[in-house]
């Protein structure tokens, strides 16, 4: 398969890649112009410097024909998009043109190919599209988004799922728990307390009562990979599926097992802030569907702790 990854230089383009080369794909990636200069060095830790990124515009039609006419990709995995969790009005504003709107627009452009030269185009789903809605998370749930990144990555997903029925395009939405492995900014809980941990600085949280799934992000890579690989065969698959993944953990147990991890003995503030408000206890996808469909997880969490523990050692400054 030749592979178009967009949002190449982003925390799961970049782990794609990283997975593409190792299994020696034909693989090309895009992302726009700040991201490939910002995200240099996280590139080549990861082995994927030498791997030429184009730019591109993917809110406009004509970048994706560009695209689609130059590399002629057999699968699109479009994981290009803005994942602010905040909910200000800029943060509206660019979800909606880093998502919907790029999903949009790649539809409008394939549309003007014949049938058998439309990519299989693969997205990343999230969990934060079910957002309020009780458990469990199945793909035939109804969501109840409650932020500006979780409305828009529904409303891709609906876009994707209306082109599948349709009939004009080959897709799946792979909706995905919490994320977490080499390279991630520390934003997001995991990478916060590693780097804090290895600066030995003290780290606050909640009671951590709140139990997750997670997935690596590598495993979610080689799933995305294989969905690609089962509809260019020709097999039917579902527009939706929730991404298998790890068994559910509570928050505090991996706040413990990340400072064990990595052998730090910094203070961990358990119930020193407070949870938040509407916050469910108990939030994951439901991955029976997943399963069934012969999908897995490939590694454990400790060994992903372990490999993402040794990047964050070796790359924490950066």
């Amino acid at each position: 398969m030749k592979i178009l990854v967009t949002g190449a230089c982003g925390f799961v383009g970049a782990n794609t890649m990283s997975v593409l080369l190792d299994q020696g794909f034909d693989m090309t990636g895009t992302d726009f112009e700040p991201a490939v200069r910002l995200r240099k060095d996280i590139l080549e830790s990861l082995g994927c410097g030498s791997v030429s990124i184009a730019i591109a515009d993917l809110t406009e039609v004509e970048s994706w024909k560009k695209l689609l006419i130059e590399i002629k990709p057999d699968v699109i995995l479009h994981l290009a998009g803005f994942t602010s969790r905040g909910n200000s009005p800029d943060a509206w504003k660019k979800c909606w043109e880093s998502n919907p709107c790029t999903v949009a627009s790649f539809i409008e452009a394939a549309v003007n190919f014949p049938e058998d030269e439309r990519p299989a185009f693969i997205c990343p789903g999230t969990q934060m599209e079910y957002g309020t809605a009780p458990m469990p998370w199945k793909e035939s749930s109804a969501c109840f988004p409650s932020s500006a990144y979780g409305a828009s990555k529904l409303a891709s997903t609906v876009l994707v799922e209306a082109a599948v029925r349709s009939g004009i395009l080959k897709g799946c939405v792979l909706r995905f728990p919490l994320l977490f492995g080499r390279g991630q900014a520390p934003t997001m809980f995991v990478p916060e307390l590693l780097v804090r941990a290895l600066r030995g600085e003290p780290f606050k949280m909640t009671e951590g009562r709140q139990k997750r799934r997670y997935i690596f992000v590598e495993d979610a890579a080689k799933q995305m990979l294989e969905i690609a690989s089962r509809l260019t065969e020709g097999e039917t698959l579902p527009a939706i599926i929730n991404a298998p993944s790890l068994t559910p953990v509570r928050m505090v147990d991996v706040a413990h097992r990340i400072v064990e991890s990595v052998g730090s003995d910094i203070s961990l503030g358990i119930g020193e802030l407070p949870g938040r408000s509407g916050e469910l206890e108990e939030a994951w996808p439901d991955d029976s569907l997943a399963r069934e469909l012969g999908f897995r997880t490939y590694t454990s969490f400790e060994e992903a702790l372990t490999k993402t523990v040794s990047w964050y050692r070796q790359n924490f400054s950066r």
